[in-house]
């Protein structure tokens, strides 16, 4: 329960946690390579170089996670297919009931693509949401001074 002379985390706290979790996660990028077209590479380096030095609060570390998380979501999106399935529910007397159900199926590289998204949506996640919170308190501070 929150108490009004309970102090508030502030930024500081996040941002600790978001550094901890980018340099214990930065191998994720090492299955990235794998998995992604040669043109992104460059952008995988960056980001695994940034994650293992704790160096994540660039504009431009910002923008190219913001990038792969959505190239990871698009390509996983692409190996995902969809369909309607029929499927026994149960029975009255010895009549079966079906029901109708929607099936997701993954290929290979889509299972191997959901798998480093997953590892890697917690750390990118906690960075973005300092981010949010750093750029708020520049406004805020920015409001203050006026």
């Amino acid at each position: 329960m929150f108490h009004p002379n309970t102090p508030v985390p502030g930024p500081e706290i996040h941002i600790a946690t978001a550094i901890r979790e980018a340099r214990q996660s930065w191998r994720v990028f090492d299955d990235l390579l794998e998995l992604l077209p040669r043109h992104r590479h460059r952008m995988v380096h960056d980001c695994r170089a940034a994650f293992l030095e704790g160096d994540v609060f660039t504009k431009r570390l910002r923008q190219d996670l913001e990038s792969l998380l959505d190239d990871l979501a698009s390509n996983l999106e692409r190996e995902t297919e969809w369909r309607i399935a029929t499927v026994e529910v149960g029975a009255i007397g010895d009549e079966p009931l079906f029901d109708d159900r929607l099936v997701r199926s993954r290929t290979d590289l889509g299972l191997a693509l959901a798998k480093v998204l997953d590892r890697l949506s917690g750390p990118a996640e906690k960075i973005l949401h300092a981010h949010a919170l750093i750029d708020a308190q520049q406004v805020f501070d920015r409001l203050q001074s006026t």
